[in-house]
């Protein structure tokens, strides 16, 4: 018994025991003592304590690039890698949290994107969430004629005119936000306008490029063909194709088809077809 207690309390006080093997500055032009003493104080805030010998071993280098450093830490056992874990200084004065980080991280097997505090992080971490891609902003005019219609049979012509804006975030894909307005002529009167918010998918990159789009909103019905004026819930898609779509200003052509629900039923209900031909600028 005493035997057993004695291999548990000696495993015990062995396991938090860590060698600093080697540490590496590189050509990065910081004091290898500075390096020394930071990576020693962030293996004992680790919970460990580096001893002149064990069989757990620790690694630190220090990589310049450009005007940033990248720290790595590595930890190995008996010869084997246990862990390697990486992040990059911006400078030379966030060296203190990378190292502490990094050490941390290797020592108990963790990603270093475990161990962010609030006032523990790095400068590109700051602002990884300030770099984001691009979109190329079109705002979109259109017209043309349009057949509207309504849930008891009546039915109009008329033309549309349209306008919104497309923001497209990939060669193949497009945020739409579009004012569709139709009106009818005669003796009936009509008013039916839908604001949707939705995207378009193009099937090809190209100067030439046919699409299939979709969207969401609200609209408003007013006709004099049932004495209804309805507003509520409404949906639309569009198949079209963009000319020129590889310059500043596009041609584009294409049909649309909405619907406006009496609220979120169909009870006064009334939808519309147009063909359009517009400007993408």
């Amino acid at each position: 018994m005493k035997k057993i207690l004695f291999l548990f309390f000696a495993s015990v006080a062995f396991a938090g025991k860590v060698e600093i093997a080697s540490i590496e500055t590189g050509n990065s032009g910081i004091d290898a003592q500075t390096i020394e003493m930071l990576v020693r104080s962030a293996v004992v805030q680790s919970g460990d304590t580096p001893v002149e010998s064990s069989d757990r071993k620790l690694r630190v280098n220090l990589m310049p690039l450009g005007s940033s450093i990248i720290v790595v830490a590595e930890t190995s056992e008996d010869g084997s890698v246990e862990n390697s874990v990486k992040l990059k200084a911006q400078n030379p004065e966030e060296l203190d949290i990378v190292i502490e980080r990094t050490v941390s991280a290797a020592l108990s097997g963790k990603s270093p994107k475990e161990n962010e505090e609030v006032t523990n992080i790095t400068q590109e971490e700051e602002n990884e969430l300030q770099a984001r891609k691009g979109t190329k902003r079109y705002r979109h005019l259109s017209l043309g004629p349009m057949f509207w219609h309504n849930m008891h049979g009546s039915h109009l012509l008329g033309f549309a005119i349209n306008y919104g804006h497309i923001w497209e975030v990939s060669p193949h894909a497009a945020i739409t936000l579009q004012d569709y307005n139709a009106f009818s002529f005669g003796e009936e009167l009509v008013t039916h306008l839908t604001v949707l918010i939705g995207g378009r998918y193009y099937f090809t990159p190209r100067r030439i490029s046919p699409y299939f789009g979709i969207g969401l909103g609200i609209g408003t019905n007013l006709s004099t063909c049932d004495d209804m004026a309805t507003f509520g819930f409404a949906g639309g898609a569009s198949l079209g194709i963009v000319f020129f779509r590889t310059s500043e200003t596009q041609l584009e052509i294409g049909a649309e088809y909405d619907i406006v629900l009496d609220g979120f039923g169909t009870t006064h209900a009334a939808s519309k077809a147009e063909a359009f031909i517009g400007l993408n600028f």
